[in-house]
């Protein structure tokens, strides 16, 4: 069948087989979080020796999603009491600041390497966050993580996210769904030539529910890490409902809704107020703000504006620019076409013989 602008659009009996094939094959899987559990103990192990006041927790797609895919890294930030008491503080980005975590993370990289020697350790400084990278080893310890430093912020927005997916039942499925494209595509910026993070994916997937009105706004204010765990509770998937139709149903029309309803050009993907109510002109974040970064040595675009919940004036997708946005389109409108890269593209053929 055809679409807007005579788009091929897979049909959605195919769509609704396909995503019910994709969703088998993933409860056939281990998807529990025993493996980051056991992980967990080990690098809080590590981080006791270096400050035993220091707390390792857990979070991104393992903390949002309360499942561990297979071949996932698992993000950690270790925090301290004071920390955790200022729950809902904003997180310092000062070079002092920068400079304390870097400490932090080089101590622990001597204890992680005196103690897990068949771990492979990168110490990276010069980042926005200061970042220790593992490779795990083998057998359980197969795990690759990333450890940041008194940064509460990305605690606080998984369990932002996972607020919102707890609402809709097939929202971990979509975002699951989303994530594998992205990846797929080279569009999450964790593969090279990216330019949206999984965490950017996971926004636009809870600002497209919350346009849909298939959840509802959750303040950003009601995260306080010192009521969240520093591992948090597994929750199990369940099949989808009927049959997977519900869930085919929200993947095309999240497709739909960012190829034909949202507005880069004004619009600005946002969790801290009701959805649809924040402009580019709002946040100040116009070309003429793109090219004063520009002056400074900064590469920020506002092309495709994501606005980070808990983080002052940060477009989390700021490195989607005028050609990327072009790519994103494209793929998005092959998404249309395959479901996601579920199925294969439709021959000429029958792709006329659907439009008829």
């Amino acid at each position: 069948m055809k679409g807007k602008a005579g788009r091929s659009i897979a049909a959605l009996c195919d769509v609704r087989e396909a995503v019910s094939r994709f969703c088998d094959e993933q409860l056939s899987r281990r998807l529990d979080t025993q493996p980051v559990a056991e992980i967990h103990e080990k690098v809080a192990a590590c981080v006791q020796t270096v400050d035993p006041m220091m707390t390792p927790y857990i979070f991104g797609s393992t903390a949002v999603l309360g499942v561990h895919e297979q071949g996932s890294d698992v993000d950690f930030v270790c925090l301290n009491p004071t920390d955790i008491k200022d729950g809902k503080g904003a997180d310092s980005v000062s070079e002092v600041a920068k400079g304390l975590q870097s400490d932090f993370l080089f101590r622990l990289s001597e204890v992680v390497k005196r103690e897990h020697y068949l771990w492979g350790i990168e110490l990276v400084r010069r980042t926005r966050v200061p970042v220790l990278r593992v490779k795990g080893g083998l057998g359980v310890d197969a795990v690759n993580f990333d450890v940041t430093a008194h940064r509460r912020n990305g605690v606080r927005n998984s369990a932002l996210l996972r607020a919102y997916f707890t609402q809709c039942p097939e929202a971990r499925w979509l975002s699951m769904l989303v994530k594998q494209w992205s990846k797929k595509t080279g569009l999450n910026s964790s593969v090279d030539g990216g330019c949206i993070t999984s965490y950017g994916w996971n926004i636009m997937v809870v600002y497209y529910l919350l346009r849909r009105k298939l959840v509802t706004l959750v303040p950003v204010e009601s995260c306080d890490v010192a009521d969240i765990a520093p591992m948090p509770p597994y929750m199990p998937l369940e099949t989808p409902q009927q049959g997977g139709q519900t869930l085919a149903d929200m993947l095309m029309d999240f497709v739909r809704y960012y190829l034909d309803e949202f507005a880069p050009e004004t619009e600005v993907m946002s969790l801290t107020r009701a959805a649809g109510e924040t402009t580019k002109e709002m946040l100040s974040w116009t070309k003429q703000a793109e090219d004063m970064a520009r002056i400074r040595g900064e590469k920020i675009h506002y092309r495709w504006c994501i606005e980070d919940p808990y983080e002052y004036d940060l477009n989390v997708g700021r490195n989607v620019t005028p050609f990327k946005l072009m790519l994103l389109r494209k793929h998005l409108e092959r998404a249309q076409e395959t479901a996601f890269l579920l199925l294969a593209t439709p021959p000429a053929s029958a792709t006329t013989k659907s439009a008829r």
